[in-house]
This record gives structure tokens, C-alpha cells and sequence, in this order.
């Protein structure tokens, strides 16, 4: 995938080259439910949990509304994260939280206008 460094260099603009290369960015998570969670903002997202079981939401609205775009979530913290799908949409059918364990990846892709399918590295 290009980065977005290497967009720039061909005369793309900023705002243009993130929304061809993907965002990342860092996010703590916080609160243990839904409606508590902190909303992921980047298509690659490297959540840090303060205690256990700390949750993120994932986005309804620009980023991830449409299908067939991804969503990573990387765990390095100490302790497991929570990933509650945001609204009224589904991971894997489920309107509960997907628990990504210390040091892996969860990725995400959305297969309609309200579902999400995920797979967590091994």
C-alpha cells in the first residue's frame, strides 16, 4: 500500500494521500460498555488500555460506513481490550464487544450498511 509520504512526493495533497493511504493513530481506551467506549477516528488503530478490559467503539459515520471498508485495532497494552461495534451494527452477528487479547490484532471489515466481520491474530 503507498504511503501517504509517497502520495505527496507524486503532487497529491495531504487531506488526499490519508484518504487514499489509510489513517493510523493511537487511542486509550476507556469505560467497559457501548455507550462508555472511546470512538476509534483511524482506519489503523493502536489502543492502550489503562486497567482491564477498557473498551473502543467502532465508527458509524464516515470512517467505516461503507461496504468493504477495514478497520485494525493493535493491543500492545498489559491488559485485553473491548471492541463494541457503534449504533446499531453487528460484529460477526453480535451486538456485544469482540475481546482483543495483550499483544494482538484485531481486523475488521464491514460487509454491510450494519455488519461488521472480524478475525483476531493467533
Amino acid at each position: 500500500m503507498a504511503r501517504v509520504r509517497d502520495l505527496m512526493g507524486t503532487g497529491n495533497s495531504a487531506g488526499s494521500a490519508r484518504a487514499i493511504a489509510g489513517t493510523a493513530g493511537a487511542v486509550t481506551a476507556a469505560g467497559t460498555t457501548q455507550g462508555a467506549a472511546t470512538l476509534l477516528s483511524f482506519e489503523s488503530n493502536t489502543v492502550t488500555t489503562a486497567g482491564g478490559a477498557d473498551a473502543v467503539v467502532l465508527p458509524t459515520g464516515a470512517l467505516g460506513s461503507v461496504p468493504g471498508d477495514m478497520c485494525y485495532v493493535n493491543n500492545p497494552s498489559s491488559t485485553t481490550a473491548q471492541v463494541f461495534p457503534g449504533g446499531a451494527d453487528t460484529i460477526n452477528g453480535a451486538t456485544s464487544a469482540i475481546n482483543v487479547a495483550q499483544n494482538k490484532i484485531l481486523i475488521l471489515k464491514r460487509f454491510s450498511a450494519t455488519a461488521w466481520g472480524s478475525i483476531v491474530t493467533a
